[in-house]
Formats: structure tokens, sequence, C-alpha cells
């Protein structure tokens, strides 16, 4: 059995806001290091992001998210393709619940394509923290994967004394690893697939979001790199195969 999967590339917001208010170090954002975060001292901001070409967005997210301890905790997303601030094109405001033992991550599908975005302003409530901004196009597959692994790759060194045999460790993070099998990429989503993959690399993050069965939505969700450029093949004349691994972003 398949299941619909959404996978977002090229984020266009991953750049220092055009301005911003509330907010004590705002050039952080222009790293993919999650870890690297802008911070809001009072718990409320507004992020201003000006996008060099119009671009199309489906797929909103904020990573590395800490939220103050008590109160409203949202985010509100204007897009426009004229000045910051403007909601020609959509607003909406996000109820903002991390992703179950991820480290901050939030995300939505908004259900179509907003074409012609120039502009993204987000303001914040509650927020103390985020590591990253997203705004971004999207792949809605017809079907999603059709096998799916995931582990945690755990950064952490053991040493064990030559002498003695006594084990220490340096603990670090444990980074989440899925794979997903995709045997069914249709024709018509070949160009999706391909664009994915030429603007993504091994370098520029992905974000893909699903529903896996027997997992639950709320730790579904992964934002990190390809380990490689996967392959796609032609099994026969009527659809595409290829295979992802996504290491997260840390």
């Amino acid at each position: 059995m398949s299941y619909l999967m959404l996978a977002a590339y090229g984020n266009a917001t991953r750049r220092v806001p055009l301005a911003s208010s509330g907010c004590t170090n705002p050039q952080n954002l222009a790293s993919a290091v999650i870890g690297k975060k802008a911070s809001f001292p009072t718990g409320a901001s507004v992020l201003d992001f000006a996008i060099p070409g119009a671009t199309t967005v489906r797929a909103l997210a904020l990573n590395g998210l800490v939220n103050t301890a008590s109160g409203t905790h949202t985010a509100k997303f204007d897009l426009s393709a004229n000045t910051p601030g403007g909601t020609d094109i959509l607003t909406t405001t996000k109820t903002l619940s991390t992703v179950d033992g991820y480290g901050g991550l939030c995300c939505w599908d908004l259900g179509q394509d907003y074409t012609g975005v120039r502009y993204v302003r987000v303001t914040f409530t509650g927020v103390s923290e985020v590591g990253l901004v997203w705004a971004s196009p999207a792949w809605a597959m017809t079907y999603g994967p059709t096998s799916y692994n995931e582990k945690r790759s755990d950064l952490s060194t053991v040493t064990t004394g030559e002498l003695s045999g006594v084990k220490t460790f340096a603990k670090r993070p444990r980074q989440r690893v899925a794979s997903f099998a995709l045997d069914a990429v249709m024709l018509t989503e070949y160009s999706a697939a391909d664009t994915l993959d030429l603007v993504s690399g091994t370098t520029e993050q992905v974000l893909v979001i699903w529903d896996p069965p027997g997992q639950g939505v709320s730790r579904a969700p992964i934002m990190g790199t390809m380990d490689e450029v996967p392959t796609m093949t032609l099994p026969d004349p009527a659809r595409w195969t290829t295979a992802w691994s996504v290491t997260q972003s840390l």
C-alpha cells in the first residue's frame, strides 16, 4: 500500500531578513545550521524576507523552535507579490506544535501552490528562538513510499581504556536518518522529481512531510540533506522508481 507524501525543496527564506523587530541576531537565519538560532527576548518578533525572484510556495516550516514557557505560541505567515507584510497572496496563522522528539520542527502543507511570492513576513507570538524559517515549492506525490526505514545515527564516541577496559563516553546528538523507496513515480511527475534532485543535490535541505502507517504524523516529518543524489530508474513504460536517504539537519 502507498501513502501520499510531500517533498519540499528550494527554501526561499534561508537568508537574512530584509527587516526585523524584536530579534537580536537575525543574521543567523541565513545559515542552514539549525543550532545557529535567532533569538527573541520578548517572545515576539516580526521578520520580513525578500526573495530575489518570484517563487512558488506550498510548504511552510520552522525548525529549531523554542517556545516561551507559557502563553500562546503562534506564527503568522503573510505572503505577498508586492510588499513586505502584504497579504495579497496568502495570510495564515499557525499554532506551534513541534514534531515529537525532533528538536523543534513545525511544518505545514498549504494544500496548493501559491505562485509569484516575493515577500514573506513571519510574526511570532510566544517564541524565544528559531533556527530556520522555511517557505518553498513542493512535490505532492500521487503515491508515497512502498517501504520506509528509519534509524538514529549516534554521533557519540566510546573510548575503551587500553589497560583498564573502562569505557568513557563523549555524548553527541542522535541524528535521525530516514530512507524511502519510491516505486511508483508517475511519468507526469518525473519533472518534479528531477527538479528536486537538481536543486537539492547533497548540500541543500529537503523537507519531507507524510503520514506513515503505524507511526503517526506527529513523528513523521524530516528536514535534512540527501545522503547521495538518487538514481531514477524506468522499470517499465508506466512509471519511474527511485530511493532516498535523508539525514536530519542539526
